[in-house]
């Protein structure tokens, strides 16, 4: 082991005590605020108005303060300190109106201002309101990062932007995960994509993070999410801001390993709005690699090594068109579009020897692969949603959604001996995913709380169909190799139904209730065996339940507990072989059954604008657990497919604390965890197996924003290590620096980055161990980055106009493809 787990178990309950009073000394510290209360109603028909905008002045500055929105009863309440205020009131169909200015003298106060009536049919003045945000924001259920309040990110993929939220890891290879398990979900816009049901890793790559406004990561999530993604979700939230008038805006950077350009534009005429953006990245990157296994044959210990080079880069153009419309008072609709296109290039070229271990090994050859995938998907929306005229709050909401995604990939190899060719193959696969979803919400508040139902249908249809030609040696001619080639498809379809409930248990007391029952079928046939199979329907019962109290203004205390399934996606159960590296080969298994998890979770902590942070302590318990499956063939190939094969726990600790005074922005964000993976195959090569040891990461980050218009920001991490039942990954870091200068009007400004400018070269090693070998791979990756970037925002009107709040259509139920598992964490 790499660690003395003993010293460590015995440090733990110092480290906790001290990470409490951490907390507790932060909530302590926090100002006491006063209270303002309120309601806004529509002043023809007197009926609340939901989502109205409302945005709060100092008195004696004319500086606005913060903006808030009134909930579904048209009602509002701030937590505010001391001092003179006024507050302007406005939305998307009605005249802005300011309050009286008030003044709170005492931090004890419960101010109850008279009920706003705003006029419907006026245009709003042009006003421009620029807010701060805190980078963290705790809600309810999950843990919010704002991206675009660290000036790092632009300029940056979302892979790299990832590596700065709370609780997710990305290593080296781009793979993502939340507390050391890859086993998540990935949304975008509360929605999936079709284009991550493939690779994630790429699809991420593929994504600039000036195209998202904030990330969600949803560790526990409640019953209305499928119950896909064992360790939780992270939602990607896309800036797509709808306004009154229209106004847009550009951006575009450059850099040695990135670049991109995007605009938007929108308008908003009377009830109807439409929103447009377009943009296109580019990123490569350069990576060194050396190999070195063991493995034991005929009591003969035998020695592999390779060494390789790679160069990736890929890129891709993005479009999406979103249109709204208020039919009525109490109905709309809302449709989007969006399309992509996306080219990856991969290149690399390989040096091998072998022979017995500790003598001279023999050259074997040297080989050159090309990887072009080139793909372009669609996916659509439309919803429909309808307010009850008898009862404020009583919501019906009708979605459908469609989501496609078409892969091509063009691979070639030649092989050498020295010079002389002596071997080349090419494969083409095409691989197409396809979603048909329907879903449909209904809203009801209580007397002392908030019930919600729906029920949902997914029908899913993948195929990949892909061919292997060898090249006759002295000719041009390639053949077919039917053995290697294949046409496979599956058939999915989910039905579910849910119900929750969020009351009040006491006045500082919320519970949220819940249950989801998914059944599931499914089906599928290869083409190489002329076979179909069809397995037996399964059913699932996922419980949920929270319990949150809060602690004077800002502080709080929660627990939640749920079970979550890990169906397995196109990636994993795919039984295309990828062959580009001969001696190091993948394929996935179409006998894959899904994960149950079990996940607890306690949370302490205290935020407001000014700062806070929060401790967060949890358990993670998964059985029939999708494992990595490495052996060495008899023919010396290294071949890693996936199984049900273990059983896993990881119990740890996150804790995340942030500072934001006035231009200063600081923010510490960790977690500490143990993880345990057995295996339940008692087949020779995974008989016995178990992989225990601790997983950690730190990440700091700071930013200042002076009063000439001028900001900078750092940021660094690391994470280590990962574990899967064979193996780990030793740790990954990073860091990135930026300054930006913003034009007078704040509409815009000027960046310039640098990423790993003291550590160019990152190394990592990846380690994996069977009972018959042991597999090192030390890999090099070229991360020194420069980057300038540009962005300008243009228009009358910049507040957002907060149309009805439709429930997406929300696919979570599949464990998304990434690259062969480094590391699982379970």
């Amino acid at each position: 082991m790499l660690f003395d787990t003993n010293k460590l178990k015995m440090r733990i309950p110092k480290i906790i005590i001290s990470l409490l009073s951490f907390i507790s000394l932060q909530a302590s510290a926090q100002v006491n605020y006063g209270l303002i209360k309120g309601s806004v109603i529509d002043s023809s028909s007197n009926k609340p108005i939901n989502k109205a905008i409302l945005a709060l002045f100092n008195a004696q500055s004319k500086e606005i303060v913060n903006t808030y929105e009134t909930d579904s009863f048209g009602t509002y309440k701030i937590s505010i300190k001391e001092g003179m205020y006024f507050i302007q009131f406005s939305s998307a169909v009605h005249q802005t109106a300011n309050s009286k200015v008030f003044t709170i003298n005492s931090l004890k106060d419960t101010l109850i201002l008279p009920v706003t009536k705003l006029t419907q049919g006026t245009q709003m003045d042009a006003v421009t309101i620029t807010v701060g945000k805190a980078l963290i924001e705790n809600k309810i259920d999950r843990l919010v990062y704002n991206v675009s309040e660290d000036a790092t990110n632009s300029g940056s993929t979302v892979i790299d932007m990832l590596r700065k939220v709370p609780m997710v890891e990305v290593d080296g290879d781009g793979n993502v995960s939340i507390r050391g398990s890859n086993k998540i979900r990935v949304f975008i816009n509360g929605r999936p994509s079709a284009m991550l049901a493939g690779n994630v890793q790429e699809a991420l790559q593929s994504i600039p993070a000036d195209e998202v406004e904030k990330v969600e990561v949803i560790t526990n999530p409640s019953a209305k999410y499928d119950a896909e993604g064992s360790a939780g979700i992270i939602n990607l939230v896309l800036k797509n801001n709808q306004i009154k008038g229209t106004t847009g805006g550009v951006r575009t950077g450059i850099g040695n390993r990135s670049a991109f350009f995007g605009g938007n534009l929108g308008h908003q005429q009377g009830k109807t709005g439409i929103n447009i953006r377009i943009g296109s990245y580019f990123w490569r990157a350069f990576t060194t690699s050396q190999i070195n296994r063991l493995n034991l044959a005929a009591d003969t210990q035998f020695q592999f090594t390779q060494e390789s080079e790679g160069v990736n880069w890929g890129g891709g153009p993005r479009v999406n068109i979103g249109i709204d419309h208020s039919i009525s008072a109490n109905k709309s609709i809302a449709f989007s579009v969006s399309g992509r296109g996306n080219i990856l290039n991969q290149n690399q070229d390989f040096s091998a020897n072998s022979g017995i271990s500790n003598s001279t090994l023999s050259y074997l050859y040297n080989r050159s692969s090309k990887n072009n995938n080139f793909g372009f998907g669609l996916d659509g929306t439309l919803n429909y949603l309808i307010k009850s005229k008898k009862k404020t709050g009583r919501e019906y909401n009708f979605g459908l959604q469609y989501g496609g995604d078409n892969s091509f990939t063009n691979y070639t190899a030649s092989q050498y001996n020295i010079s002389t060719l002596t071997y080349a193959e090419k494969s083409i696969n095409n691989a197409i995913n396809s979603e048909y979803t329907a879903q449909f919400d209904f809203t009801e508040p209580l007397k002392k709380g908030l019930f919600e139902t729906g029920a949902k249908t997914i029908f899913r249809v993948l195929n990949s169909e892909y061919t292997f030609d060898s090249l006759q040696i002295g000719t041009d001619n390639y053949i077919q190799i039917p053995a290697r080639s294949n046409n496979f498809t599956y058939n999915q379809n989910v039905y579910s139904t849910y119900a929750q409930y969020e009351f009040k248990l006491f006045k500082t007391i919320t519970m949220r209730l819940g249950g989801r029952v998914e059944l599931t079928e499914f089906k599928g046939s290869r083409a190489d065996t002329n076979s179909a199979f069809k397995g037996k329907p399964y059913t699932n019962f996922i419980p949920y339940f929270l319990i949150n109290k809060t602690m004077g203004k800002t502080g709080f205390i929660k627990f939640s507990y749920t079970t979550r399934v890990q169906r397995p996606g196109l990636f994993f159960i795919n039984p295309y072989t990828n062959q580009s590296d001969p001696r190091n080969i993948t394929s996935g298994n179409p006998s894959l059954e899904p994960e149950l998890t079990h996940n607890f979770e306690l949370n302490i902590g205290n935020y407001s604008r000014k700062g806070g942070g929060m401790l967060s302590f949890y358990s993670r318990n998964t059985s029939n657990a999708i494992e990595s499956i490495r052996t060495v063939l008899s023919d010396g190939v290294y071949f890693t497919t996936y199984g049900n094969i273990g059983k896993s726990s990881v119990h740890g600790v996150d804790i995340n604390a942030n500072i934001n005074n006035k231009g200063l922005k600081l923010n510490l964000n960790g977690g500490l965890g143990y993880t345990i993976i057995t295996s339940t195959v008692n087949t020779a090569i995974l008989k016995g197996l178990s992989t225990q040891g601790l997983t950690y990461n730190l990440g700091l980050r700071g930013g200042y924003e002076f009063k000439n218009n001028w900001e900078i920001s750092g940021f660094a991490r690391i994470n280590a290590p990962n574990f899967s039942l064979q193996g780990y990954t030793t740790n990954w870091y990073f860091h990135t620096f930026g300054i930006k200068k913003r034009f007078k009007n704040k509409k815009g400004g000027i960046g310039f980055g640098l990423d790993n400018p003291f550590t160019p070269t990152v190394k990592y090693k990846t380690i994996n161990q069977g009972n018959n070998f042991t597999f090192t791979d030390n890999k090099t990756a070229y991360q020194f980055g420069l980057k300038i970037n540009f962005d300008y925002r243009f228009g009358k009107l910049e507040m957002e106009d907060k149309k009805p709040k439709f429930k997406d259509v929300k696919n979570t139920d599949i464990k998304p493809g990434q690259q062969p598992a480094v590391g699982s964490g379970e």
